[in-house]
């Protein structure tokens, strides 16, 4: 079942590197990203949810745990750092930004079975007018 957890980070990360290295300006590809994220933890929440339940994470090599956020918070940074070359953000310790963000997304995918209703488009553009108060000011 580890494998199988792995595989589905894989997964996330394969979506997030396709929008990384799309064509589309900073401020698209980061809306975009976050929508695929949010759009691939809804299609697959029934096996997330599996796994929450049979404590998979916790039997994870804290690596491999570590391994993908660093490569999640590596993609948003590049998004960012792009941005800010490209003066489409304003200059921001992309770093900390990154790690920021991501929390932040990870934290809406854990209060998604609250909700009554997870529309990933929607919760993706409020995450991402969040973010770009913040990029943007």
């Amino acid at each position: 079942m580890v494998y199988a957890a792995e595989q589905l980070f894989e997964r996330i990360r394969e979506r997030m590197r396709a929008v990384t290295q799309g064509p589309a300006q900073p401020r698209q590809k980061l809306l975009e990203m976050i929508r695929s994220i949010f759009e691939f933890f809804n299609e697959n929440m029934f096996y997330f949810q599996f796994l929450d339940r049979a404590q998979v994470y916790s039997k994870m090599h804290q690596s491999a745990k570590v391994n993908h956020v660093t490569q999640e918070r590596q993609m948003i940074a590049d998004i960012l750092r792009e941005g800010v070359e490209k003066k489409s953000f304003r200059d921001v310790d992309v770093e900390n930004a990154a790690d920021f963000f991501q929390r932040a997304i990870v934290g809406t995918i854990c209060v998604q079975p609250q909700l009554r209703m997870f529309d990933p488009a929607k919760e993706a553009a409020l995450l991402a007018e969040m973010f770009y108060a913040f990029l943007e000011s």
